[in-house]
């Protein structure tokens, strides 16, 4: 599992962090986050593509 994340920095500090997307393999996330840097991302941010460990997949059932 691999996680999107959009990061803003202020004066050279860290602003927000968001959770764009979560992917199953690193090369889509990759991709995606390469999709979004052509269509362009504001001054200051940052796209990241970070692992998951410990997660193999994900569903949509909801536990309750």
């Amino acid at each position: 599992m691999w996680i999107l994340l959009f990061i803003t920095l202020l004066d050279g500090r860290i602003d927000t962090v968001k959770i764009a997307e979560i992917h199953q393999s690193r090369q889509d996330c990759i991709k995606r986050g390469e999709q979004a840097s052509e269509i362009g991302i504001p001054i200051g941010m940052t796209l990241k593509c970070i692992p998951l460990k410990g997660v193999d997949k994900t569903n949509g059932k909801k536990l309750q």
